[in-house]
């Protein structure tokens, strides 16, 4: 788990639904990453980067705590990494997430990772939400 460590929620919004995609929720999350953790040393020395898992990981995170759920990442089907994230110039992250239950359990996920206009990640993929 990266939340509370690596990352924390600064905030996070709902957004009111869209007639236009009916069963589609939308929320907003701002995350501050954690500049200085140890991560870093070896990801890499003199240069860090957020590592592509740790951002799959976060839009996970993120999502749980949104649909206040414990899952699993179960597919992901389309992951896009289109920009590295430097933590010192970007500690402050905007996760943009469009999620559909198209079944009990289940939660479609869409989500993107970004700093003002620019996008770091484009993330598709479906949440197995455990019972509770």
């Amino acid at each position: 788990m990266l939340q509370g460590d690596f990352f924390s929620i600064i905030s996070t919004e709902t957004h009111p639904d869209d007639p236009s995609v009916p069963g589609v929720r939308q929320f907003t999350a701002t995350v501050k990453l954690d500049p200085g953790h140890a991560i870093y040393d070896g990801h890499f020395p003199g240069n860090p980067v957020v590592p592509g898992v740790c951002q799959v990981q976060m839009v996970r995170e993120v999502a749980e705590s949104l649909l206040g759920v414990r899952g699993m990442l179960c597919t992901a089907s389309n992951i896009k990494f289109l920009n590295m994230i430097v933590p010192s110039a970007n500690p402050l992250l905007t996760i943009r997430f469009k999620i559909k239950f198209p079944e009990p359990g289940r939660a479609d996920l869409a989500a993107t990772i970004s700093s003002e206009s620019t996008i770091f990640l484009k993330f598709n993929g479906i949440l197995c939400i455990k019972p509770s």
